[in-house]
């Protein structure tokens, strides 16, 4: 019995060394709720992708639904494949499981999309991971152009305020689409007018800016204004334009910069089947990677055709256009619904032909 009793002791001994071994030399694992509820779903994988080992320059969390999450980060392309592999561990340990990886190319950046389900059959729970991982200028200059060759999209803001506008518009005979400013005198009339020509029609919705004491469009959507206010807005002018195949944001230099409010926006827009195009009035806006993350059909602004004003800008920005449209296989131009501009397009837009360079409406640019 003693000689038992010794051995006894000697392997619980062994069994505690053992143990203090594994917690000192394995990595320790967050303590997930198990199943991945629609409540943590999102914020345990957002603690996962902020770890400072990643080096994310960018991490925001939306919450887009009961049971739905989405984040984007921001990170260097060398470090994806480190969080690639650590990642797909974590989704599994939660455990939940990873339904769909995407990658597509453009605008300078490469994005990898995960689509993560966990949860239970009676509480689903659903992340959406965008990761963005801009490209060197090398790397985007050597990128080739789609199949089919390249294309570039002309939108004209402003819209709304003169029918005579849209005729001459009409009148280039291109494939030309029109953002039209709701809560204007001929909203609905040029709306009509551009459809009837068989142009394009698209929404542009006003947003905050950050420049105070500049003139601001009828109802234009703050900051501070809650979701339901902004949804209510957002859905009341898209009944004012007539034939709107999508959206792009008039100023919202302060607006777009604001996570929360990009998705009461573009949540409207993704139930009405909408594509939608970021104006980038600011760098920092995050309208774009959002509408991405929500898998709407989105493109972003490349070129302000006539800022400042004049025939020589719009032509030196048109073929800023495209040779963009060249070297990346797409490109989105804006102007504005102004006479000197229309003239300027008159000449201007033939050097798309010489450039090789095919004009699409907006909805043909999106991804």
């Amino acid at each position: 019995m003693p000689h038992r009793a010794s051995l006894l002791l000697f392997a619980a001994a062994l069994l505690i060394v053992v143990v203090g071994f594994l917690t000192v030399e394995c990595p320790s694992r967050p303590d997930y709720p198990a199943g991945g509820s629609a409540r943590d779903l999102g914020p345990v994988l957002k603690d996962a992708v902020s770890r400072p080992a990643f080096g994310a320059s960018s991490v925001h969390l939306f919450k887009a639904g009961e049971s739905e999450w989405h984040i984007q980060v921001i990170l260097p392309l060398e470090k994806y494949a480190a969080l690639e592999a650590g990642l797909e561990e974590t989704i599994r340990a939660i455990p939940a499981r990873l339904a769909k990886k995407e990658e597509e190319r453009g605008d300078g950046s490469i994005r990898f999309l995960w689509d993560v389900l966990g949860g239970t059959d009676e509480a689903p729970a659903r992340t959406i991971l965008l990761f963005v991982c801009p490209e060197s200028p090398a790397a985007v200059h050597e990128r080739p152009a789609p199949t089919g060759g390249p294309v570039a999209a002309i939108i004209i803001d402003d819209v709304g305020y003169n029918v005579d506008i849209v005729r001459a518009l009409a009148a280039l005979n291109r494939p030309l689409t029109l953002a039209v400013l709701p809560g204007c005198p001929y909203t609905r009339d040029s709306a009509r007018a551009a459809l009837a020509f068989g142009l394009e029609v698209m929404l542009h919705l006003p947003l905050e800016s950050l420049e105070r004491g500049t003139a601001r469009a009828p109802g234009t959507i703050d900051t501070n204004m809650p979701r339901a206010e902004i949804e209510e807005r957002v859905a009341a002018f898209l009944d004012e334009i007539p034939g709107a195949r999508g959206v792009n944001n008039h100023t919202g230099s302060k607006a777009t910069e604001d996570p929360a409010v990009m998705i009461s926006v573009l949540e409207v827009i993704k139930a009405r089947g909408l594509y939608f195009i970021d104006s980038r009035t600011s760098r920092r806006s995050v309208a774009y990677d959002a509408a991405k993350a929500l898998g709407i059909p989105s493109a972003s602004r490349r070129v302000f055709l006539d800022q400042p004003p004049g025939a020589g800008t719009v032509r030196a920005r048109l073929e800023e256009l495209f040779r963009m449209a060249r070297r990346d296989g797409t490109a989105v131009g804006i102007g504005h619904a102004r006479t000197e501009t229309i003239e300027a397009l008159k000449a201007g837009l033939a050097l798309a032909d010489a450039a090789g360079v095919k004009l699409v409406f907006a909805s043909q640019i999106v991804r």
